[in-house]
Formats: C-alpha cells, sequence, structure tokens
C-alpha cells in the first residue's frame, strides 16, 4: 500500500501546472498578447500559439484561484514542480537538433526575452539589439530530470554517466564543466568518485564538448584548438600554455635550426 507521503507527492504533482503569459513587448510593460496554462496532460504536444509574435514570455506557478483568494494570490508549496519546466524553441516542431541552437530556453518560473539579441560590436563591446522580430516558433511543457535535464526526441551528444565506445575500449563521461567532459575508463568509475561537475575552474585541455566528437588541445597561453576524438594521442596533442610571443621565438629558433641544416646538407 503507498504511504501516505507518495499518495501526497502524487497528488502535488497531478496539481502543479504553469501558467505562460506572452508579450507584445520584449520587456512585458504593454498588454500582453494572451496567456497558455499547461500541466501534465499537455506534455508530448508541441504549441504555436504566438509563434513569430511574441516578444517576450514570463513563465510562472499556477495557482488554484480558490486557492489563492485565501492566501497572497501566489502558488502554494504543493501545487509548484520544479521538474515541470517549458521549453521554447527556433524551430517550428519543438526539435532541437543537434547543435542547432534551436532551443531558446527552458525553465518552470522566470522571464525570457524573445525579440531582443546581444551582439558584439566591432569593438568587442556587447549591445544590446532590439527587434520586432520573435524568434519564437513553438514550445512545449516536459518533464525534466533531477538535474533539470530532458532528453527530446533527436537528442545527440553526451551527459555525465553515459558510456560510450571508441579506441578500442568503453568509457564513461565525467562532467566537468558547463559543458565539458573527460573520459574515464569504465572499469575505473564510481559514482561516488566521479561526481557530476558543473562549475568553471577545471582545465580545457582534454576535455571534451558536448557533442562527444571534440576534444581541447591547450596549443598557447589563451588558445585551444579541437582535436577529433577518435584521433587524439595523449603522446602527439600536449599541453603547451607558453605566452604566445615566446611560442613565436620557439618558432624562429627551429626556422634557424633548420635552415643551418639544409645549408649543411648543401657543402655534403
Amino acid at each position: 500500500m503507498p504511504s501516505l507521503l507518495s499518495l501526497f507527492s502524487l497528488a502535488a504533482a497531478a496539481s502543479a501546472a504553469l501558467n505562460a503569459t506572452f508579450c507584445s513587448d520584449d520587456q512585458c510593460e504593454e498588454p500582453a498578447l494572451g496567456s497558455l496554462l499547461l500541466d501534465e496532460n499537455d506534455i508530448g504536444k508541441c504549441h504555436n500559439d504566438f509563434a513569430g509574435k511574441a516578444l517576450a514570455v514570463k513563465v510562472s506557478p499556477w495557482s488554484d484561484p480558490a486557492a489563492a483568494s485565501q492566501s497572497d494570490g501566489h502558488a502554494d508549496a504543493h501545487d509548484v514542480d520544479p521538474l515541470l519546466n517549458i521549453r521554447f524553441y527556433r524551430s517550428i516542431d519543438c526539435f532541437a537538433h543537434c547543435g542547432s541552437g534551436h532551443l531558446i530556453q527552458q525553465f518552470w518560473s522566470g522571464f525570457q526575452t524573445l525579440g531582443a539579441h546581444y551582439i558584439y560590436n566591432e569593438d568587442g563591446n556587447l549591445r544590446n539589439l532590439r527587434t520586432n522580430h520573435s524568434v519564437l516558433q513553438s514550445f512545449e511543457i516536459v518533464r525534466v530530470d533531477e538535474h533539470g535535464d530532458y532528453e527530446p526526441h533527436g537528442y545527440c551528444g553526451i551527459r555525465h554517466g553515459d558510456a560510450q565506445f571508441f579506441r578500442g575500449r568503453i568509457w564513461k563521461w565525467q562532467q566537468v564543466g558547463p559543458s565539458s567532459f573527460r573520459e574515464v575508463p569504465i572499469e575505473e568509475w564510481a559514482d561516488e568518485k566521479f561526481p557530476r561537475m558543473t562549475g568553471i575552474g577545471h582545465p580545457m585541455h582534454g576535455t571534451v564538448d558536448a557533442s562527444g566528437k571534440t576534444k581541447m588541445q591547450q596549443v598557447s597561453e589563451f588558445v585551444w584548438i579541437g582535436v577529433p576524438l577518435e584521433e587524439w594521442d595523449d603522446e602527439v596533442h600536449v599541453r603547451n600554455d607558453k605566452p604566445f610571443r615566446e611560442l613565436e621565438e620557439d618558432w624562429e629558433e627551429d626556422k634557424d635550426e633548420n635552415a643551418e641544416k639544409e645549408q649543411g646538407h648543401e657543402y655534403l
């Protein structure tokens, strides 16, 4: 028989819903285009309401009006389910193609502009470019996992704990940054030994991007290049963190040595 706690949790999940308000301006200061209430029953449905028109969207947990009238109007704690999220896409069919950037944002509470974009000027300064064109094409409500991740149809790439075969053996991926991973031989893997880390600060050299295809090699103090994962060789793709000026000096020395060798060959 299920416990009272489990029954309470199921009831909370069943009553949870999210309210999405679609705005006619990028700050939601003008009258809204409209609102939609989405809950568990909407999972698996792709919506195109306000596509190409909404310049911003606000999402918040929905509160039963009857309960809200007896409180401050906000959703009660038992009505909030952070694992229910709304995902907003640039694609027309709620499809986040690999590496395309079709996913605009995903959250259960917050604000997202859909018409303003941050770009870099020629002088390198960040500038807010506002337009009257909305990038929103579709959206859906989903249930994410405990880490806030969601595996949509067409998912590709790697995640923490995934296993993969390459270079003649099976590895598991440990996440060591916001979007970087490193491979661990599966026979050495233990969940407590290789925890998921999403902070910054881990050396980038030797890490793999979220696509699972490219490994980063540091070739100077502030420069990294991508090496295909299958081609990586620890003895060949070594780390070099010298300042670029020192590398130029090394190259000049190598050039002089090669020139002397060639000159010596001419005398032989």
